[in-house]
């Protein structure tokens, strides 16, 4: 008798450690009862009285979670070679153009446009195996992956506060001006009248967008989409998306950027009093506390930096400073990546010698319509064989006025000239 039936040779569900102990035919015999299972739960439930109807639900869920993982275990047994390694991300975007596959050669045959709009999460480490299912292919190469051209890592995208908007216009209020003020008063006195003035603020979506020419083959040979998806398309359309956030000038098609809001470091006492610096030998940590300094005091200690954006070749070369007996000052740069305990964001999208500080929850980016690709034709595209695959998404940034306070931008060298003692 098989174990998963009882006495009555009624079916009994087993145990996750039950089924892994189980012969890859038993295996199958199990899911062929459970699938069974599955039916008579089913012709129970349309039968059975809404008082019963949530417990049944639950337990058809339990089944087909089983059932699901089940599946899994007889594919990765079945799954022992023509298997190309490809990380989460990947494997993602993969079952996501496979589902489709049909629908894409359809409309390309059509010659009709073809939307697809990608879940795209965070790339993870771990792989997986993914069985291509081209019948046509006798033997499968040895993959490698692919090398590209290196990408700037996205600190300033990584650093922002980060959320969803369903509206193409985003629209806040900010408090402009503060009259009056509670005081001591006498008892029956007249109370002081205390008033606020608010000014009404507007930002549109920004559409990022970019176009790849691509042969038929290609977009039949889903592992080479999904590597050129992910490593041109989508890193080209997070960098453009970062460059704007970080420098956009506000015109045009542009986002204003985090440097058309920023503010410029101007040291104040105790850093400077009556126009003389009074650091002796100033570096580079005492200019960013100095900028701390300054958001902290502007925004009476509501906002403090947590971001400090630096060139690697400022970050690298002030991790070589070293005190007069040959050790290293800052020893613990090598690992940590903090300096006054704030994130060091290492990136060539800020010019060697300047430095921004920030309180980077203060700068908003809200994803209005997510990343997609559109498969079609353009002139001349069909008849050579070749189909545009193009990449999109429309976001909204902005930084409210009064919380541009909290992101200051400066030349360090400047800085520490001014704030060092004569």
């Amino acid at each position: 008798m098989k174990i998963w039936l009882n006495e009555k040779n009624e079916f009994v569900s087993l145990k996750m450690e039950q089924i892994k102990s189980l012969s890859e035919e038993d295996k199958t015999e199990y899911l062929e009862a459970k699938e069974m299972e599955l039916k008579r739960i089913h012709t129970e439930l349309a039968n059975t009285n809404t008082t019963l109807k949530s417990e049944l639900e639950a337990l058809e869920q339990k089944h087909n979670d089983e059932i699901t993982e089940l599946k899994e275990q007889l594919r990765a047994l079945a799954e022992k070679k023509d298997t190309v390694k490809l990380d989460k991300k990947e494997m993602g975007i993969l079952e996501q153009l496979e589902a489709k596959k049909e629908e894409i050669s359809l409309a390309l045959k059509n010659r009709q446009p073809f939307e697809l709009e990608l879940d795209l999460k965070a790339a993870q480490t771990q792989t997986t195996s993914y069985t291509l299912s081209n019948g046509n292919i006798a033997f499968m190469p040895d993959m490698r992956g692919t090398v590209t051209l290196p990408y700037r890592p996205n600190v300033i995208l990584d650093a922002v506060g980060k959320g969803s908007t369903n509206s193409k216009t985003v629209v806040w209020l900010e408090e402009t001006l503060k009259e009056g003020s509670f005081a001591m008063t006498a008892e029956g006195g007249l109370k002081p009248l205390i008033s606020e003035t608010f000014d009404e603020n507007t930002m549109s979506a920004k559409k990022i967008a970019g176009r790849k020419v691509m042969t038929t083959e290609q977009i039949e040979d889903l592992p080479q989409l999904t590597s050129i998806i992910l490593s041109n398309l989508k890193r080209d359309h997070d960098k453009l998306l970062e460059e704007g956030v970080y420098a956009g000038d506000g015109t045009g098609n542009n986002f204003k950027g985090i440097l058309e809001y920023a503010q410029t470091l101007v040291p104040t006492a105790p850093f400077v009093v009556s126009g003389t610096g009074t650091v002796f030998y100033p570096n580079l940590l005492d200019t960013i506390i100095c900028a701390n300094n300054q958001i902290e005091v502007a925004s009476d200690g509501n906002y403090s930096a947590d971001t400090v954006v630096l060139n690697p070749a400022d970050y690298n070369h002030f991790k070589t400073l070293k005190d007069n007996t040959g050790n290293y000052v800052y020893p613990e740069l090598a690992t940590a990546g903090t300096l006054d305990g704030k994130r060091v964001a290492i990136s060539t999208i800020i010019d060697q010698g300047k430095a921004l500080v920030m309180d980077s929850s203060r700068a908003n980016l809200l994803n209005y319509k997510p990343f997609k690709i559109t498969f079609g034709y353009s002139s001349g595209d069909f008849e050579n064989n070749r189909v545009s695959v193009i990449g999109e998404s429309r976001n909204v940034f902005y930084i409210s006025e009064e919380e541009s306070k909290a992101f200051v931008y400066y030349d360090i060298a400047t800085t520490q000239s001014t704030i060092a003692k004569p």
